[in-house]
C-alpha cells in the first residue's frame, strides 16, 4: 500500500475514535458485521474503504442489512475518518434500491463521489443521488448532541426486501446499563452560533446547504474518563470536523491569546494532558 494511504481497518479505527469522542458509550454488537450501539440509542453499521481510484469509493451492501433489519445508521468512510457518510437507514434504503448484485454475497453494490457528493447505485448509473447533506454529519448519531429544535423522527415502517427467499432470525441482545453524562445541548449551539458556525482553529465555515451552517462542539478538558471537565461555556470550542479529530487525538495544542473565550484552566489541561509533545 502506498505510504501516507490507510488502511480499511485504520480508518475504520480512527471513525470509532471520533465516535467515541462524541459519544458516551460505543458497544460492538456481537455478529458478523461491524455494528455498533451508541449511547445506547441508535445501531451503527460502519464501513471503511481505502484509496480507490481518485475521489471514487466502491462500497457493497452486508446482508445483514437484510437479514436483521436493526441498523439505524449506515456509516461509509471513504478514504478517511474526515470524509465519511452518515446514512439514515430510510434514506440508505431508498437510494440503494434497484442496484445491481453483485460478489460472492450478491448483495447490491453502490460507488460514492467524494468530489461531487453522489451516491450512484451499481448498474443505475443515471440514478445518481445528491448526498452532500449526509457528509460528516455525525451530530445525530449522538442522541444527545442532534439539534435540540429538530422535529423528533417519526419510527420508521419501512420494509425491508427479502432476498434469496430468507428467513432470519433476530440477533441475539444483552441487556446493559450504561451511565451516560448528560450534555447541555442548547449550550453546546449558542457557543456554535455565537462563533457564527466558524472553526475556532482553521477558520473555515461549513455550509451543508443554503442556510444550513455546520459545525462541531469541543469540550477542550474531556467530560468523561478521568479527566473530569465541566460542560461550561468557557470549556467548549466551536470546530470543524477536521479539527475535531486534530483536538481529540492530541495532534494540535491550543494558544490561549487566540481563544479567550476559553478558561486558562481548560487550556492549560488540553496542552498538557491531551496534546501530544509532537504537537504544533
Amino acid at each position: 500500500m502506498p505510504h501516507g494511504i490507510q488502511s480499511a481497518k485504520e480508518i475504520r479505527e480512527d471513525v470509532l475514535h471520533r465516535l467515541r469522542s462524541g459519544a458516551d458509550s460505543v458497544i460492538r454488537m456481537p455478529g458478523r458485521a461491524l455494528n455498533y450501539r451508541v449511547n445506547d440509542l441508535h445501531v451503527v453499521n460502519l464501513r471503511a474503504a481505502s484509496q480507490k481510484s481518485a475521489d471514487k469509493y466502491w462500497f457493497d451492501v452486508t446482508p445483514e442489512f437484510y437479514e436483521a433489519p436493526t441498523v439505524d445508521f449506515f456509516v461509509y468512510a471513504c478514504g478517511s475518518a474526515a470524509a465519511a457518510y452518515i446514512f439514515p437507514v430510510q434514506d440508505f434504503a431508498r437510494m440503494i434500491d434497484g442496484a445491481s448484485l453483485g460478489g460472492q454475497k450478491q448483495v447490491p453494490n453502490f460507488t460514492l463521489y467524494v468530489d461531487t457528493h453522489e451516491f450512484e447505485p451499481a448498474g443505475r448509473a443515471r440514478s445518481t443521488h445528491r448526498v452532500s447533506e449526509f457528509y460528516n454529519r455525525w451530530e445525530p448519531l449522538f442522541g444527545s448532541d442532534s439539534d435540540p429544535d429538530a422535529p423528533a423522527s417519526e419510527p420508521s415502517d419501512y420494509s425491508l426486501p427479502d432476498i434469496g427467499g430468507r428467513v432470519a432470525e433476530p440477533p441475539p441482545r444483552a441487556l446493559s446499563v450504561t451511565e451516560r453524562i448528560i450534555r447541555d445541548t442548547a449550550l453546546a449551539k449558542s457557543v456554535k452560533e455565537a462563533a457564527g458556525y466558524e472553526c475556532g482553529l482553521c477558520g473555515i465555515r461549513l455550509l451543508l446547504g443554503p442556510g444550513k451552517p455546520y459545525a462541531e462542539s469541543h469540550h477542550v478538558r474531556p467530560l468523561g474518563g478521568s479527566h473530569s471537565g465541566l460542560d461550561v461555556r468557557d470549556n467548549i470550542l466551536c470546530v470543524c470536523p477536521n479539527c475535531h479529530v486534530l483536538l481529540d487525538y492530541g495532534a494540535v495544542k491550543l494558544d490561549p491569546d487566540r481563544h479567550p473565550s476559553l478558561s486558562t484552566e481548560s487550556v492549560r489541561y488540553h496542552n498538557a494532558v491531551i496534546a501530544k509533545s509532537t504537537a504544533a
